[in-house]
């Protein structure tokens, strides 16, 4: 199970366009009947300092469900997807993933389970192409003996971006 979470406005409009688009015009589901468990959040709060970011969140998302986090800035949007990916830890408060306790120490450790973060601040590495920059930390996966197949890098970046109506250079 792939759990993806997406700051960008302009990809969440293209995500949820695609996803609802059916002859019978717009459908909007608040869950998948029989769908499994595949993050829970339970009563979730984060400090930094003495300031409060979240203060007792709790949330659930089922697998193939599209969840939508409104808030004006500074309301702990951010904050609550960091801690999902691992970028932060929750000061208290507990996490599921299929069930299962959930604490991520970093953001590699949340990719292995399925889980990745597209933030809406660019945050992508100057002199490293599209490609680079998606699978970077993954790069085993278009590898073969050590050495990163660039091709396929390349192949599996367009597969994604057309799969989300994206069209991008994959060179620069």
């Amino acid at each position: 199970m792939k759990v993806m979470i997406v700051e960008d406005q302009t990809m969440i409009r293209s995500l949820l366009e695609s996803y609802f688009r059916a002859e019978d015009g717009y459908r909007i589901t608040a869950s998948i009947p029989g769908a499994k468990q595949a993050v829970e959040m339970c009563n979730i709060k984060k400090t930094f300092g003495k300031v409060v970011a979240n203060n007792n969140v709790s949330l659930s998302l089922r697998k193939g469900e599209i969840l939508a986090l409104l808030g004006e800035n500074g309301s702990g949007k951010s904050t609550l997807s960091n801690i999902i990916a691992g970028i932060y830890e929750q000061s208290s408060g507990q996490m599921f993933f299929q069930n299962e306790p959930y604490c991520p120490k970093s953001v590699l450790d949340s990719s292995r389970k399925g889980i990745s973060l597209l933030a809406q601040e660019t945050g992508t590495i100057a002199g490293m192409t599209v490609c680079e920059n998606m699978f970077l930390g993954e790069e085993t996966q278009n590898s073969r003996w050590g050495l990163v197949n660039f091709r396929r890098l390349c192949q599996s970046t367009a597969e994604i971006l057309k799969r989300h109506g994206l069209a991008l250079s994959l060179r620069r």
